[in-house]
């Protein structure tokens, strides 16, 4: 660690029950409230702050360095950063990669992304665990003087329309060097790979505002309909379920994941509940009841679905740590929704939906 590391200030994050850590300060200076939440995962910092399912988010990293490989722009999911505080171990100030552009703490300045590090990650991961997620202020301010008044605006902290803040306004058209489809994604936080994905493909992507209601959707002829993952609580956007109520009547394949997955139980009359302290990162065992074969995900979301229909959909995969629901295989159209991203397994399933169009 350099000198200069070792001279920044003072910061500190403090919890709504009252847990306060203090460490020292990188990146953006100031004072940011969100849902603290930590992510398993060892690499990928740059994709996780500018995901926009993380809007309203204080990422803890449990693995212990960040920034070693620096940030380049083929990694950003977004153009800009969504979440707003980042809290580590320990970040390296001489990133190392043949793709490095520049470093971590300069990104979190530009991005205006508030930094914590030198605090003990494993105790706030443990204590996140014991006593669920919760609102966070990390803040380069001394807390102690005004520490009752800093807990009573965490009390009264709410997440808001993330929905509405992250999604496009207009249709976009982004068409593929050599595409054979026409798919549809709606936008509840699309990110930059999964568009490449498709691209590569060889799918020409519309991709539609959140409130793009099904008649419109049918006028475009697409071949398939993606519904990708986001930020919030499903159960506060009913606009968007009814919607999807609408979408079996156009007829057309639909694959959701994360927020579309939620959102799509919803629509076939599900419930959805939140986690104590979610799924984040990579790791994330799954069971396929149908092969009784385990995979290995990547996920981010803090709610399950519970509640469907055994008429309506099977319960296709399982959370192996924690038996919650992680897919759902629909009966009498041709859905399949999942909670994990497309990444490793999940990437197989985008894969054979595309194919299958």
């Amino acid at each position: 660690m350099s000198i200069w590391m070792e001279e920044s200030k003072a910061a500190y994050l403090l919890l709504s029950d009252g847990t306060l850590f203090t460490g020292r300060h990188f990146g953006a200076e100031g004072t940011y409230i969100g849902e603290a939440m930590f992510t398993t995962a060892m690499v990928g910092y740059q994709e996780a702050l500018t995901d926009p399912s993380n809007y309203g988010s204080v990422i803890v990293q449990t693995f212990p360095l960040a920034g070693n490989y620096g940030v380049n722009a083929a990694q950003m999911e977004s153009s800009r950063a969504w979440a707003g505080a980042f809290v580590v171990r320990e970040w390296c100030d001489a990133p190392s990669s043949f793709r490095c552009e520049g470093d971590l703490d300069t990104f979190l300045k530009e991005q205006n992304v508030v930094g914590l590090y030198d605090i003990d990650t494993r105790h706030l991961t443990r204590h996140l665990r014991d006593h669920g997620s919760m609102p966070a202020m990390v803040t380069t301010q001394d807390v102690f003087a005004t520490k009752d008044t800093l807990l009573q605006q965490l009390a009264a902290w709410k997440v808001g329309d993330a929905l509405r803040a992250v999604s496009c306004r207009e249709m976009k058209c982004m068409p593929a060097s050599d595409a054979k489809k026409v798919v549809a994604v709606y936008d509840y936080g699309c990110t930059n790979s999964l568009i490449n994905r498709l691209h590569a493909l060889d799918c020409d992507v519309v991709l539609l505002p959140w409130d793009t209601k099904a008649a419109d959707l049918a006028a475009l002829s697409v071949k398939g309909v993606i519904l990708p993952h986001g930020a919030g609580d499903p159960e506060s956007y009913g606009e968007a379920v009814k919607i999807l109520k609408g979408l079996d009547a156009v007829g057309v394949p639909v694959f959701g994941y994360g927020l579309g997955h939620q959102l799509y139980a919803l629509a076939h009359g599900a419930h959805c509940e939140k986690l104590k302290y979610g799924h984040h990162g990579g790791s994330q065992p799954v069971l396929d009841l149908r092969t009784n074969r385990t995979y290995v995900t990547t996920q981010n979301h803090s709610y399950t679905v519970t509640g469907i229909s055994p008429d309506v959909a099977e319960v296709c995969f399982k959370n192996a740590n924690d038996g919650t629901c992680e897919g759902l295989l629909y009966k009498n159209v041709s859905s399949l929704t999942v909670e994990f991203t497309p990444g490793a397994y999940g990437e197989t399933l985008l894969e054979d939906f595309v194919r299958g169009l």
